[in-house]
């Protein structure tokens, strides 16, 4: 039974099948990689600057690592899955762009 089985999945029929399978998946594979870099992957727009959903989760994963260095075993990832928690990391990204314009403002 399974030699019938190989003997007819390397048919043209088989392979034609596979690639009506395959094509679709793999399109929309690079579609997706694609659409993640575009321009609406920002959480927030600070003066025209946008803070990227990469650079929120980069600070989401700064600040659990802080927690987690602070707290030891009393840490829990839950935590950080507050809104509130999120929004104040938001501002903290935020804050920071103003404070670093300033910066670049009055020259330092």
């Amino acid at each position: 039974m399974l030699e019938a089985i190989r003997e007819r999945s390397q048919g043209k029929i088989a392979k034609f099948i596979l690639a009506l399978i395959v094509i679709p998946f793999a399109l929309w594979g690079v579609d997706s990689y694609f659409k993640n870099t575009g321009d609406g992957g920002f959480v927030a727009k600070v003066d025209g600057y946008k803070i990227t959903k990469q650079e929120f989760d980069r600070a989401l994963k700064e600040q659990q690592d802080r927690l987690r260095g602070r707290l030891k075993e009393s840490y829990d990832p839950a935590m950080l899955d507050k809104p509130e928690t999120r929004l104040a990391i938001v501002e903290n990204l935020v804050n920071q762009h103003l404070l670093a314009a300033e910066a670049g403002i009055a020259g330092f």
